[in-house]
């Protein structure tokens, strides 16, 4: 069963009968992604903790705050209702929220610390939101730059360690969120990082190989689950000395980055593969051919240019872009020949060198069946469409359709019982 199937079940048993779960905390770190930061301010940054209860009642009462389809899906808005309305998580608190987007800084950064009290502390480090400044953030990762994000994340962790109560502490992330929790326990001092119970990275991109040898990073290793799906992308970008575990998951290539595609049983666990795919393999294999072939500079180069190209014609998130993908891959393919020269050569020298090793790697995947030797499942059996996508129609107010009724049902004054 997938994710909000196992709340479904599970989260009417008690935490003193069933102990947390790893699915729970997956489950738990998506909360971060909604867009909680005019609730925030409107309650101190939830210095004193707000409830999930209280949360979902601003979600169900103010529609502007759904209107970011990209963060409020209809599965987060989902799966707080669960959380608000469970006795698994009746006494969970949101704490500390910090956000930070700043186009000039080159930064977006997003955290939150959830509590349930006298059980545990989980503190979320959220992935990439919709902005450009977050996914520019990203790409110069690949640079093997160290950027804003990584430096606002170990301060946080370290203020919340320094004030957490002595019941066991989690460090949890996706995608990028999942880099940084990673990144900032491995930069705490080691009376520090004792108290952290686990760090969890769902499906998260890895780190320079000069990292790799950091002190820090290297005694955290035992702590460290690194889950990714069978077909993943992101969880194969950089590098890492991690045992990842392969999680079994509904969808195809890049749908299956969303946990709620990944498959777990009654107990919590995640469902294992003994592999990822091959599509997931060439994956890895060319992006890191591509990484070693070119210059850390360059790289940044050409990521700096296309960025601040789509920013500059007034792209700002990817709700900018929306649907129209294809308008605007045409407007990017031509602005990107105004560059100057130099620019211009090395964004096409790049790109083009990509595609090579792509077809080079292909190539030799077809060899290898022509030569009889092992066949990559993928190609033995083609993929199955998931029934469901995550993509969903959407009312003007940018709610799911398959929510709407839920909400306005929720937000409705409740009807007198006879007698009342």
């Amino acid at each position: 069963m997938h994710l909000l199937q196992y709340a479904q079940k599970t989260f009417a048993i008690p935490l003193d009968e069933l102990p947390l779960t790893e699915a729970d905390l997956c489950l738990l770190n998506e909360l971060a992604y909604l867009p909680l930061d005019d609730i925030a301010e409107d309650h101190r940054g939830f210095a004193r903790g707000i409830s999930a209860a209280q949360i979902y009642q601003e979600f169900v009462t103010d529609s502007t705050l759904r209107t970011n389809w990209f963060l409020a899906t209809n599965q987060r808005l989902q799966l707080l209702k669960m959380v608000a309305t469970s006795p698994r998580f009746a006494t969970l608190r949101f704490f500390h929220y910090r956000a930070h987007l700043d186009a000039t800084e080159q930064v977006q950064f997003a955290a939150l610390t959830l509590v349930v009290p006298g059980v545990f502390r989980q503190v979320v480090f959220r992935g990439t939101d919709d902005s450009l400044v977050g996914w520019k953030e990203d790409f110069h990762l690949a640079a093997q730059k160290e950027i804003p994000s990584q430096l606002l994340a170990v301060n946080y962790l370290e203020d919340n360690l320094k004030q957490a109560a002595s019941t066991p502490i989690y460090v949890t992330g996706h995608s990028k969120g999942g880099h940084l929790a990673v990144f900032a326990t491995a930069a705490q001092p080691q009376e520090l990082e004792r108290r952290v119970e686990s760090v969890l990275a769902f499906d998260a991109p890895g780190f320079t190989e000069a990292f790799l040898k950091n002190p820090g990073y290297l005694r955290l290793l035992p702590k460290i689950r690194d889950f990714i799906p069978e077909d993943s992308i992101v969880g194969r970008l950089m590098f890492r000395k991690t045992q990842q575990e392969v999680v079994a998951s509904g969808g195809i290539g890049l749908m299956q980055h969303s946990v709620f595609f990944w498959q777990v049983d009654e107990t919590g666990t995640f469902k294992h593969k003994d592999a990822t795919t091959s599509a997931s393999e060439r994956v890895a294999k060319v992006t890191g051919e591509w990484l070693t072939r070119h210059a850390p500079e360059d790289i940044e180069k050409v990521v700096d240019a296309c960025f601040d190209l789509a920013m500059s014609e007034g792209y700002g998130s990817l709700l900018d872009i929306g649907i129209k993908v294809l308008p605007f891959i045409q407007l990017m393919r031509t602005k990107t020949a105004e560059l100057e020269p130099e620019t211009a050569e090395l964004v096409s020298r790049l790109a083009d060198d990509y595609v090579q090793l792509w077809k080079e790697q292909k190539k030799a995947e077809k060899q290898q069946i022509k030569e009889g030797r092992s066949v990559p499942a993928w190609l033995a059996a083609p993929p199955k469409f998931p029934q469901k996508l995550l993509m969903q129609q959407v009312t003007k107010t940018g709610v799911p359709l398959s929510l709407q009724k839920l909400l306005e049902r929720d937000a409705a004054p409740a009807e007198k019982k006879p007698g009342a």
